[in-house]
């Protein structure tokens, strides 16, 4: 039998364009609820232990007695941000390169390209991707660098942005 929902590891709150993100800790009772009123327009970020991720409004979250107990659904794709480094003119992954996450201008974190060309910022603790505007950066030996904008809004917790091109520098 398929398992429903994961077991929470982490509850989140962060607001519109912060990097950082506070972590709820259970009550004495292991319970882990939230003060609608002092989170108002923040997000809530609840993170299973498989690394599942479920986002609610302040106000959603408010409903449950207890997140700590929050059915986290499956997904077809895990929370974060992914893509793949792409030769324009061979029609190719490239690899190996790098994917850098920024925000704000400030460097969140850097990804080496896989085989595939492919890289995963995954959601995580240290790194909660609060709802503002992000670029992802790619650049491989022989290739001009390239980015892609990012605007994470809403509940979403999964960014796929697909090819990422990057052509060959000319050689002089």
């Amino acid at each position: 039998m398929e398992e429903l929902g994961a077991r929470v590891a982490h509850v989140l709150v962060g607001g519109r364009g912060q990097n950082e993100a506070g972590v709820i800790a259970p009550a004495a009772d292991g319970r882990i609820r939230l003060d609608a009123a002092r989170l108002a327009g923040q997000v809530v970020t609840v993170i299973g232990v498989d690394g599942r991720a479920l986002r609610l409004t302040s106000s959603e979250a408010a409903n449950y007695d207890d997140l700590s107990a929050v059915n986290i659904p499956a997904v077809e794709y895990p929370a974060g941000i992914s893509g793949q480094g792409w030769d324009t003119v061979e029609e190719r992954p490239v690899a190996p390169g790098t994917a850098v996450l920024r925000h704000d201008g400030h460097e969140l974190a850097v990804q080496p390209f896989a085989a595939d060309g492919s890289f995963m910022f995954a959601m995580t603790v240290n790194l909660p991707l609060n709802p503002g505007r992000y670029e992802v950066g790619v650049q491989a030996p022989g290739y001009a660098p390239s980015s892609r904008p990012v605007e994470i809004a809403g509940t979403t917790t999964s960014w796929r942005l697909g090819r990422i091109n990057l052509a060959p520098e000319l050689v002089r």
